[in-house]
């Protein structure tokens, strides 16, 4: 049942639902939700004794806040203002890892691309970043996952910072991204911003290419591959 998948955080008379870690509502059971947030109510089984079953207040006068956790909250997008009586943010996942362990991930690409849209919906504050689980094997030993955070991060900062070239201060290409930010500010008040439009463009492009182009091609200011 999707019933189970609701956890409450009640303190004092506070009531954060978080929604959820046990699967990803946002991605699979987004029409559920909503059609919950609607009703004002939703059923939850304790996982400790599954016979006892809640009937929980979902208005906006009970839930101080909304937690979403998801690796692709896409679904959601369309309806974010059914959510605007209430106060929520995502934790929104991205890692390194490749098929073999998580093979329903959508590519970084796409992730990134639907982390920005959301950003631009709901407001950056409302966005988090999470690279998690870390775990370590042959494959994915300490190395790895620096070097996929930081790829990560490159193709995250172009995406929605490219505007100032931050993602090239980041993987050391400080000329690249000097002049990326003085076109961006200054050729910007000379153009009537159209050097800044062009600057932006020209970020999020370098973004989608640090995700979508093979690895064994990319590397930082210092030599250091990004990998996969």
């Amino acid at each position: 049942m999707v019933y189970t998948v609701i956890i409450l955080i009640q303190e004092v008379m506070t009531m954060i639902l978080s929604v959820s870690r046990r699967t990803d509502i946002p991605r699979y059971y987004s029409e559920w939700f909503y059609n919950r947030i609607k009703k004002g109510f939703c059923f939850v089984k304790n996982p400790m004794n599954p016979r006892q079953i809640s009937r929980i207040d979902l208005s906006p006068d009970a839930v101080d806040c909304l937690v979403f956790w998801s690796r692709d909250p896409g679904p959601m997008l369309e309806r974010l203002d059914e959510l605007s009586s209430y106060s929520y943010y995502f934790q929104f996942t991205m890692t390194g890892y490749g098929k073999d362990v998580e093979p329903g991930a959508p590519p970084a690409n796409e992730a990134l691309t639907t982390f920005k849209k959301l950003s631009m919906r709901t407001g950056p504050h409302r966005v988090i970043w999470r690279y998690d689980p870390i775990m370590f094997t042959e494959r994915y030993t300490p190395e790895y996952h620096l070097h996929a955070f930081s790829r990560l991060a490159a193709g995250l900062l172009g995406i929605l910072l490219g505007t100032l070239g931050v993602h090239n201060f980041y993987l050391g290409f400080t000329t690249r991204g000097v002049v990326q930010l003085l076109v961006s500010i200054i050729g910007g008040i000379f153009t009537c911003g159209m050097a800044t439009v062009a600057i932006a463009v020209w970020g999020f492009v370098e973004g989608v290419l640090l995700l979508a182009a093979s690895p064994s091609r990319m590397y930082d200011g210092h030599g250091v591959i990004l990998r996969d």
